[in-house]
């Protein structure tokens, strides 16, 4: 009887405990799931869920917030997922928090990532639905990674052409690695450069001496003294120029305006005229005298008198 009594004491023991624990992990799940806690609906719209199952979490800055309450279909694009959200986080997002798919660690199930929004944004109500991010893949990464590495290839193998014909001297830098002759061309023409320069740090050390016309005229103050010299007297002559100038100016002006004999003759036309009927007529004057002087001098009276001269000077000289 006592052994009876016993085992039913235990077994009823077991089955409390075992009735305990169903009870807490009930109350776990569904408080995790927010079953039996006060919870907010709220939604977001994916054009592909990528995997996310109803009862995955739902993340809000790396705290399990909530889970997945349901899916709907809405068109061929678009993918409604319905959200239960513990009410003491609600508080925490905002109109302008964005909701993507994730996934908990690198091979881990899919979940929902809620990213938080501004603060001086109004919070989420019952039944709002958040903006999303089109989620990040693994497939989407793997293939930029492959599509980088054909390109890493693809640079690789033209690099290795254009080493091989360096080597074997086609080409420009072919020519100046391997074309010996070009490369003395080169080093001539660097000599050349280094003499060219040379020389003008020669040139320029003679004119900070003052050597050379260059050197005088920078550092020689006489020749500056003479420039200035002769600026000066430049400028003095520029002045009497000017007056000069002035005086020919004022005497134009009075010959045009003022009248006078020289305005007369530049601008009076009768008077031109008779100036040259009085100077034809003293040509004609002048010509009538030498003729008549022409005249006497061929008349017999006056070689008469002329040949009596000449006698009585050979006569006075004979004595």
């Amino acid at each position: 009887m006592k052994n009876t009594k016993n085992q039913n004491i235990r077994l009823g023991l077991f089955i409390t405990v075992g009735l305990l624990l169903l009870v807490v992990a009930i109350y776990l799940l569904g408080r995790d799931r927010q079953i039996f806690g006060h919870s907010v609906k709220i939604s977001a719209v994916f054009k592909d869920v990528k995997g996310l199952k109803v009862g995955n979490n739902v993340q809000f800055s790396g705290i399990t917030i909530g889970s997945v309450s349901g899916m709907k279909i809405k068109n061929d694009s678009a993918i409604q997922v319905q959200m239960s959200i513990d009410k003491r986080a609600v508080k925490f997002l905002k109109e302008d928090s964005k909701a993507q798919i994730g996934t908990e660690g690198l091979m881990g199930s899919k979940e929902v990532i809620i990213h938080p929004g501004s603060i001086n944004m109004p919070g989420l109500k019952e039944g709002d639905v958040l903006m999303t991010i089109k989620p990040i893949e693994l497939n989407d990464i793997l293939m930029e990674v492959n599509n980088t590495a054909q390109n890493a290839s693809r640079l690789t193998n033209n690099l290795a052409e254009i080493a091989e014909k360096i080597n074997q001297g086609e080409g420009i830098f072919g020519s100046l690695l391997r074309d010996t002759v070009f490369s003395e061309n080169l080093n001539q023409a660097s000599d050349n450069a280094s003499y060219i320069s040379n020389n003008l740090i020669a040139i320029t050390d003679q004119i900070k001496s003052g050597k050379g016309d260059l050197g005088r005229l920078i550092y020689d103050d006489s020749l500056s003294d003479e420039v200035m010299r002769t600026t000066a007297h430049i400028n003095r002559l520029s002045s009497h120029l000017d007056s000069l100038t002035l005086s020919l100016t004022a005497v134009t002006y009075k010959i045009n305006h003022g009248g006078g004999t020289v305005n007369k003759m530049l601008t009076d036309s009768v008077f031109a005229d008779s100036l040259d009927v009085t100077l034809q007529k003293i040509n004609n004057g002048v010509t009538e005298v030498t003729q008549t002087a022409e005249s006497l001098k061929n008349s017999w009276i006056i070689n008469l008198f002329s040949g009596k001269k000449k006698e009585k000077k050979k006569a006075s000289k004979s004595n």
